[in-house]
């Protein structure tokens, strides 16, 4: 359990290096682009948390920028495992999801069975492709409901106050939401909330997706409009201003309180046009997100790779200077050439040296052998056939004339083809006669 709950701090960083990444290019898009654009900049958080899943399984020629795996490691990675209190995290953690889990459930049935509760006779000559119910509640604004088969609730009172035309045009409004399937949308960031719900980045991402959503569906029903519809539009937006909210649940007509923006985008609509430059720019701040959510995943891969048991150190010994990593710590300490006897006190490595350290256990590490408590041995058998032995443990990886095989606490297996790879390039360094423990 604290392995997973380990994991899902992992995906809460990496989903805040997204949802940073998406606020920034949002005021981006907004200030040289029309506004409705920033609503597909939120497709890169799904797309980014699939690639940075792939990525890590990618091999490298280098890493990706060294600074970054610095920044990755000292401030994320080796504070998190350098924290002794996940026993305590897990069960608060948890039991607060269920909690919030279990209230969004109940709201979601509550509003089921007040929704059944204010529904209207059919008394209004009302056209749609999907469903509509009548609401007589004074204080209800237009909206959707229902994942499997979603209904458009509409409010007497409202339809007596409004033209047929703005009508009409609400419903276009309330059809564009089920089109693009915001309800189950909104519910996976609902649920996303419930989860991290310790994250401020959470609650103000879904907000931003939720007023870019109201904007997208304006864009859409006003596309190609007349003058007349936009004028229609708006005041029907005027009308509802002193409305109370609907149940944020819904995909509500007026679902946050800003109106002024969506009135003012209104008299862009009519000559929104995707221009080159704006799908270049689209594109562009997609691709910086994904990036950014690339590297951080790589650098997390390559530090998972190289964390050791720190009752075994590990040393590297170059050019008279020994880097030994213990206890969680880094230190060098120089040494006499051919004795291996230390001739100097220990000092803390400097960050140059400390990432240099790093990226040589990533080098060997590339391929996932273990590097704690190895043996390592070249012979012949009585056959005359060459033999080499790399023993992590209770696993022995064996190369006999060209057959690669495992074998873990007596059971013998073919090497996978990652194995493989790691064991060539552990035991070449090793022949080397650089590595020691």
């Amino acid at each position: 359990m604290i392995d997973f709950i380990k994991s899902l701090w992992l995906g809460n960083i990496e989903l805040s290096l997204l949802f940073v990444a998406v606020l920034i290019a949002r005021l981006a898009m907004r200030k040289t682009a029309k506004v409705y654009n920033s609503y597909f900049l939120w497709a890169s958080v799904p797309i980014g948390l699939i690639i940075s899943n792939i990525v890590p399984r990618m091999t490298f020629l280098a890493t990706p920028i060294g600074n970054v795996n610095l920044m990755v490691n000292s401030y994320i990675l080796e504070p998190q495992n350098a924290f002794n209190g996940w026993a305590l995290v897990w069960p608060i953690w948890g039991t607060v999801t269920m909690l919030l889990l279990a209230r969004l459930l109940h709201q979601h049935w509550h509003l089921r069975m007040e929704l059944k509760t204010i529904t209207a006779p059919n008394c209004l000559d009302l056209e749609s492709s999907y469903p509509i119910v009548e609401i007589a509640k004074a204080d209800f604004l237009p909206a959707v409901y229902g994942f499997l088969t979603p209904k458009i609730y509409f409010p007497v009172q409202l339809a007596n106050e409004l033209s047929p035309q703005q009508v009409k045009l609400i419903i276009r409004h309330e059809e564009q939401h089920i089109k693009q399937q915001h309800l189950w949308l909104n519910l996976l960031w609902d649920i996303v909330v419930c989860v991290f719900w310790f994250n401020p980045l959470a609650y103000l991402s879904r907000q931003g997706f939720r007023h870019d959503q109201e904007l997208y569906c304006d864009y859409l029903v006003l596309n190609k409009s007349t003058q007349h519809d936009q004028q229609n539009y708006g005041h029907a937006l005027l009308s509802t201003v002193s409305a109370t909210h609907s149940v944020s649940l819904l995909c509500s007509w007026k679902a946050f309180n800003q109106i002024e923006e969506r009135i003012m985008n209104i008299k862009q609509s009519t000559t929104l046009k995707t221009k080159i430059t704006t799908k270049l720019l689209l594109a562009i701040c997609t691709a910086s997100i994904v990036a950014a959510s690339s590297v951080y995943a790589v650098s997390a891969d390559n530090y998972s790779k190289v964390v050791i048991d720190d009752e075994r150190p590990l040393t590297l010994t170059m050019d008279g200077v020994k880097y030994v990593q213990k206890d969680g710590q880094r230190y060098t300490v120089e040494v006499e050439r051919g004795t291996g006897e230390e001739i100097t006190e220990k000092r803390a490595m400097t960050d140059q040296e400390d990432l240099e350290f790093t990226e040589a256990l990533e080098s060997i590490m590339k391929g996932g052998v273990l590097d704690q408590g190895e043996f390592f041995n070249k012979a012949l058998d009585g056959d005359g056939n060459q033999e080499i032995l790399l023993q992590t443990g209770d696993t022995n990886y064996i190369n006999k004339n060209g057959t690669f095989t495992v074998n873990e606490k007596g059971v013998a297996r073919p090497m996978t083809r990652l194995e493989k790879a790691g064991f060539l390039g552990r035991t070449r360094e090793m022949s080397g006669g650089e590595w020691s423990h």
